[in-house]
């Protein structure tokens, strides 16, 4: 798509200086406007466009008015773009960049609504970027982070974001990890231990601005609310910035004091990063997830960032969602093209998330979809922290019958990346452990030593040593319904059975020697007064 460049510089109290250039900044064209004209419009923004139901095609069409002027040079630069469209790159600041540009209306339809050629306003930084020359036949890759501190209302429905969001991708390539701290620190050591940059950053939670300061509102390690400003992100991003980020909270994209400060959105592109969405007022979440859903899917298709922006556009309108306008974008230099390459005629299988399915490969345990299971986040975020630990085996999930033991297990192996599952349901032996251990082994040497005749624990040491199929596998054991293996003393207490015990001990005394092969446990109670779920740390 074609870019126009447009630069609104103060020169008196009531003039502005509109410089416009396409294809390079550099080699503009200049006007001034009186801006005492769109005064009035300017006091609008404070009040009734910022207010339930505002005359959103007036404001359009007054603004678009304004920038075209007498010599009508804005229509004709759209009526003589390629077919491919135009990219309205609007650098408007302080009270100027507080009008809903993305409502330019000129008295036929909104420019979003454009088709031949489709027009887009974004908010552009005079900045030079560089394009990025990698782009590459491949999925999307998208981090996606909820931030929802305990004792904060509302509670947000961020699983259901996420659910939606692989809904709407899910023929299309698209590869979605969660952070599921919530926090920035463990924020900036995840993004850290991907050595390929993710393409999106998807950051989901409450934001506002408080002392002309707008910041989001994440979580310590402890799920208590923390401010995080601009130069928070930034740094737990910093030497890998995304091509895109999506602040999908409220007021990012809107600028405190009438237009004085910069928005969160605003101040992220100040801070290095290159195009940033933002919403410009609070916003409903629904309205939140479907434009991100939609906005996911045109990306991951291979469409450039400006054509699945003005898609999104054109879907909300077609879907009624009167808050389509909030929806802003900031980039710095060039607006970001395709992030990935389409697979033209290659087939794209999904991975069926685990949790749709069972918590094993051979769908004995059926486990809750995001929809029926919510409102574990603190029991994930333990979880997680201690299967990632080398001081710990594994984590014990306990409770009584039904209460998601085995979607909690399902949601980690999610979460936990890299993994190859050994899954044992119920009885634990020898025999079922060494067999599910040879299902997944290509190595000849791993073969050899699961049929030798050392011992269980030094046979499992040296296979976890030895006969991996790859040095750097890891493997996940995930011991389900484990209750099977308890049996009734005389006296009430119930204990391992001596099979168990042998077995178990071996596994873990094995597994001791090493820092990434932890152990899930679920096991059932029947006492009422116990915990529901995630007992102890081994």
């Amino acid at each position: 798509m074609q870019t126009l460049y447009i630069k609104l510089v103060p020169l008196e109290q009531h003039f502005v200086e509109l410089r416009y250039a396409v294809g390079h900044p550099a080699r503009y064209e200049t006007q001034q406007l009186d801006i005492s004209s769109i005064e009035n419009l300017i006091q609008r923004a404070k009040g009734s466009y910022y207010m339930l139901m505002p005359d959103l095609k007036g404001i359009g069409y007054q603004l678009f008015c304004w920038l075209d002027g007498t010599g009508r040079w804005l229509s004709r630069a759209i009526n003589n773009c390629t077919a491919e469209g135009l990219i309205l790159a609007l650098d408007v600041r302080e009270r100027l960049g507080h009008l809903p540009w993305e409502t330019l209306h000129d008295g036929e339809k909104f420019l979003i609504e454009r088709v031949n050629p489709v027009v887009v306003p974004i908010r552009w930084v005079d900045r030079s970027a560089q394009d990025s020359d990698d782009t590459q036949q491949r999925s999307l890759r998208i981090l996606f982070m909820a931030t929802s501190p305990e004792n904060v209302e509302p509670p947000l429905d961020f699983e259901q974001e996420e659910a939606q969001i692989l809904t709407a991708t899910r023929d299309i390539p698209l590869n979605l990890r969660v952070e599921e701290s919530g926090c920035i620190a463990e924020l900036s050591k995840l993004w850290g231990r991907y050595r390929e940059p993710f393409d999106v950053f998807h950051l989901t939670g409450h934001a506002s601005i408080k002392d002309e300061r707008p910041f989001f509102l994440t979580e310590t390690e402890t799920g208590e609310p923390h401010a995080a400003y601009a130069s928070d992100i930034a740094s737990a991003l910093r030497f890998r910035i995304p091509q895109l980020m999506f602040l999908s909270g409220c007021r990012t994209g809107e600028a405190a004091s009438d237009g004085a400060v910069s928005s969160l959105a605003e101040s992220l592109i100040e801070q290095g990063c290159r195009a940033v969405l933002g919403w410009g007022r609070p916003i409903a979440d629904v309205v939140a997830t479907q434009a991100a859903a939609y906005l996911y899917s045109k990306l991951a298709a291979g469409y450039e960032l400006s054509e699945a922006l003005a898609s999104t556009y054109q879907y909300l309108r077609e879907a009624k969602v009167e808050d389509w306008h909030l929806l802003r974008l900031y980039i710095r230099g060039q607006c970001p093209k395709a992030l990935v390459e389409p697979l033209g005629d290659q087939v794209w299988l999904p991975e069926e998330p685990i949790y749709e399915q069972f918590l094993d490969s051979q769908g004995i345990v059926r486990v809750a979809t995001p929809q029926e299971f919510v409102g574990r986040r603190r029991t994930l975020q333990r979880s997680l922290r201690v299967l990632r630990a080398a001081d710990k085996l594994g984590v014990i999930l306990y409770g009584l019958g039904g209460v998601g033991k085995s979607t909690v297990a399902a949601r980690l192996l999610e979460r936990l990346q890299g993994y190859d599952e050994i899954f044992i349901y119920r009885q634990l032996d020898e025999d079922k452990l060494l067999r599910q251990l040879a299902e997944q082994c290509l190595s000849t040497t791993g073969q050899e030593i699961l049929q030798g005749n050392l011992p269980l624990t030094q046979k499992l040491t040296k296979f976890l040593r030895e006969g991996l199929n790859e040095q750097a596998q890891r493997l996940i054991f995930v011991l389900d319904d484990f209750e099977a293996n308890l049996e009734l003393r005389t006296d009430g207490n119930a204990v391992l059975k001596p099979e168990a015990v042998t077995v178990l001990i071996s596994l873990l005394k094995a597994i001791s020697l090493f820092c990434h092969f932890p152990v899930i446990l679920n096991k059932r109670i029947r006492r009422k007064n116990s915990a529901r779920e995630v007992g102890q740390w081994m």
